[in-house]
C-alpha cells in the first residue's frame, strides 16, 4: 500500500516524518510532499522504478524518467 502525506513544513521535517513511518511499519511506501502534484509525481516515480546491482553497486533507475536515478555503495 502507498501512504501519502503532504506536509506544508520544511524538508528536514518531511524526511524524519518519514523515516518515523517506515520505522512503524516497514512494509508500507510512504511519500511526503510540500504540494499534492509533487506526491503525486512521487507516487507515480515510486512505481517505475527498478532496483539494479552493477559491479557492486546498487541502482534506482527509472526507465521512463532517466532523471530519477540513484546509486548507493
Amino acid at each position: 500500500t502507498h501512504v501519502l502525506l503532504v506536509v506544508d513544513d520544511e524538508p528536514a521535517a518531511r524526511r524524519t516524518l518519514v523515516r518515523l513511518l517506515r520505522k512503524a511499519d516497514p512494509d508500507q511506501q510512504v511519500h511526503a510532499a510540500g504540494s499534492v502534484r509533487e506526491a503525486e509525481e512521487a507516487r507515480r516515480a515510486a512505481i517505475r522504478q527498478q532496483v539494479v546491482r552493477r559491479r557492486g553497486r546498487t541502482y534506482v533507475i527509472n526507465k521512463q524518467n532517466s532523471r530519477l536515478k540513484a546509486r548507493q555503495g
